[in-house]
């Protein structure tokens, strides 16, 4: 039996001991909270999921277990020591603290990735929109990702009295810190966490400096066929990144747009406007609205238009555990598999098309994961390369009906 718990009491569980929880048993690749019915979501009834990479059956088999008969004693009672409730709380919150009722159920997940892809199958597209592919040139290796929305930015210095600085009214392209940079420039600590990143404004292109070719040729039966060369073409360049960060809660990039004509709004499906999203006040704070359960969509490079639902607001995920580019990202969407390679920095719409998030990977079978808006645009987050704290709103997207 799984404990259920209010969303608040699973979330500061989950924020307190993170730590322990990763590292109370081998190969955990995430934490999160989640309802205990997605179709009807209750925020008095939220459990903790933990997911473990069954490193031998090497496939994404799921089991349940009970925390107090999976995890250490010492853990387990230190994370209810954290949360003990004053004995005037009702006897099931004592059930909860005392052990009684196991806290958590168990999924057995692959690992997670930075979605990014290297095989170069994108179409030149002009005007691009979101959904196409885009790429840097890192030393002759190429990395492929998914311009996610084209918008503009509102341009702040903290505790600054001069407001935006932004004279060009420049649009920008979003998309994903590892999609325009490599994991070279990025140093992490040894639980995961960022210490630093190296900025670098680099050139971007759509669908990448190399792109295919059709040539076609006379095969032996003297029938025309055609195949597909790869060749640089500078005329591909499309954009150079402005704004960057890459820390425990965003992996998001900023390209400024070269001209204004090699681009357009809305996504390469359809032509509906991208909207700003819908906020609320959550414990005196204004939020990104978005609800466990409700629908959500990306527009992938690789993926095209996927469809999946929200699991958890609140997930502590840990990409790429075995490698030394093992990286930990904190209070992340985790949605259904909506994800492969190629589609970092896709943008997630909810059944509104508003924005609420943004692509950064998954285990391309059972989940995928995102960044919440509420950071990537939040107080805490600043952007590179200004050595003064340069911190970034959202002033629209920009859609086929506003140029």
């Amino acid at each position: 039996m799984v404990t259920i718990a209010p969303r608040d009491i699973i979330d500061e569980i989950i924020d307190n001991n993170y730590k322990e929880l990763f590292s109370s048993k081998e190969n955990v690749v995430y934490i999160a909270s989640i309802p205990e019915s997605l179709e009807k979501p209750n925020m008095e009834r939220f459990f903790l999921e933990m997911g473990i990479w069954n490193e031998d059956r090497r496939s994404t088999t799921r089991r349940r277990l009970d925390l107090i008969n999976y995890l250490p004693k010492e853990t387990h009672e230190k994370i209810l020591d954290t949360l003990r409730p004053p004995k005037t709380e009702t006897s099931e919150y004592e059930r909860i603290y005392s052990g009684e009722l196991p806290l958590t159920k168990i999924e057995f997940v692959k690992p997670f990735n930075l979605q990014t892809d290297k095989k170069i199958t994108g179409n030149y597209i002009r005007p691009a929109a979101s959904g196409c592919q885009i790429a840097p040139v890192l030393n002759k290796a190429y990395q492929l990702g998914t311009f996610g929305g084209l918008l503009k930015l509102n341009h702040f210095y903290d505790q600054s009295p001069w407001g935006d600085f932004d004279e060009h009214d420049s649009w920008y392209i979003i998309t994903n810190y590892h999609v325009i940079n490599d994991k070279r420039t990025i140093q992490n600590s040894e639980n995961g966490e960022v210490s630093k990143i190296r900025f670098y404004e680099s050139q971007i292109y759509q669908p990448g400096l190399i792109s295919r070719f059709q040539n076609p040729f006379i095969d032996s039966n003297g029938n025309l066929e055609y195949e597909y060369i790869l060749k640089e073409d500078h005329n591909n360049l499309i954009g150079q990144v402005a704004f960057a960060e890459y820390n425990s809660f965003v992996d998001v990039a900023f390209i400024r747009v070269e001209h204004k004509n090699l681009v357009r709004g809305g996504n390469l499906w359809n032509n509906e406007p991208i909207l700003k999203p819908e906020t609320e006040l959550i414990g005196g704070e204004e939020r990104v609205k978005m609800r466990h359960g409700e629908e959500v969509t990306i527009y992938g490079r690789t993926s095209y238009e996927q469809k999946g639902k929200i699991r958890s607001t609140n997930a502590y995920v840990v990409f790429e555990p075995d490698s030394p580019n093992k990286k930990l990202f904190k209070k992340q969407i985790l949605t259904e598999k909506i994800s492969t390679n190629g589609d970092s920095g896709s943008l997630l719409l909810n059944n509104k098309n508003m924005a609420i998030g943004l692509l950064i990977g998954g285990d391309s079978e059972t989940y995928s994961v995102c960044n919440n808006f509420d950071h990537i645009f939040g107080e805490k987050t600043f952007y590179k390369p200004y050595p003064k704290k340069l911190h970034l709103t959202l002033k629209d997207f920009i859609n086929i009906k506003t140029y």
